[in-house]
């Protein structure tokens, strides 16, 4: 009995040891127009519990261990007691081992445009790897808006060139200074909105820095960072 014991013990020791998990972070970036109610339930593999409950427009979670392989992800009005028949969005994503991810809930939940999805970003940074700067992808996730330029003020034309909504840039090295973006639709000089960006006091860290919102009506366009804790920042807008 004792020795059944000790090799249960040690089977599950193993289980733990060499559990196949990736990282994930979550980041609700899905307007709604109008500017109205936007919380989601989102279920991962259990429909009975949601895995994130009251999640609202424009909040993250921090980096988290998901087991590796193949998730059912299914998003819901929040408080929908049927998740199964009544969602936004039912789709199965794969997480590979080790590796680490950021999710995006992009685009307009009913609208054939830019319709309600998840955009993922298989190559994310919990760290910059690169001692002493700050390191961030930038998401283009403005459902309204064409393909953007991003001029760091006085410092660098073009350091993002024809973004297109929905995708990531790779990671963008900065010193921990306050700088100020320009976003420019693409190859047109004139500038769409300015922001100041202060990364003083987040040497060492990686960020995703994604564009929110619309440029016509409510809730209007804006530039956030998520951090890997979860925290999420908005970048005041200052004159061009």
């Amino acid at each position: 009995m004792k020795q059944i014991f000790l090799l249960f013990a040690f089977l599950s020791f193993c289980a733990l040891t060499f559990a196949q998990n990736a990282r994930v972070q979550v980041i609700h970036n899905s307007p709604t127009p109008g500017g109205g109610p936007t919380a989601v339930d989102v279920y991962i593999d259990d429909l009975n519990e949601p895995a994130l409950d009251s999640f609202t427009f424009r909040s993250a979670t921090p980096f988290i261990d998901l087991p590796a392989g193949d998730r059912r992800i299914v998003v819901a009005a929040d408080g929908e007691t049927d998740p199964e028949n009544n969602h936004v969005f039912d789709e199965t994503v794969t997480l590979m081992d080790g590796e680490t991810y950021v999710v995006v809930a992009t685009g307009v939940v009913g609208d054939a445009t830019t319709p309600f999805k998840l955009a993922i970003n298989d190559m994310a940074r919990e760290a910059a790897e690169v001692a002493g700067v700050v390191e961030f992808a930038a998401f283009h996730g403005s459902p309204d808006a064409p393909a953007v330029d991003v001029d760091v003020r006085g410092l660098i034309d073009e350091a993002v060139d024809n973004l297109a909504y929905s995708e990531f840039t790779d990671y963008l090295g900065s010193p921990p200074l306050s700088i100020i973006l320009d976003v420019r639709a693409n190859d047109d000089p004139v500038v769409v909105a300015s922001f100041e960006v202060d990364l003083t006091g987040l040497a060492g860290s990686a960020a995703t820095v994604f564009a929110s919102g619309f440029l016509g009506q409510d809730p209007g366009f804006g530039l956030l960072a998520a951090l890997p804790d979860g925290t999420v920042v908005e970048f005041p807008q200052v004159s061009s």
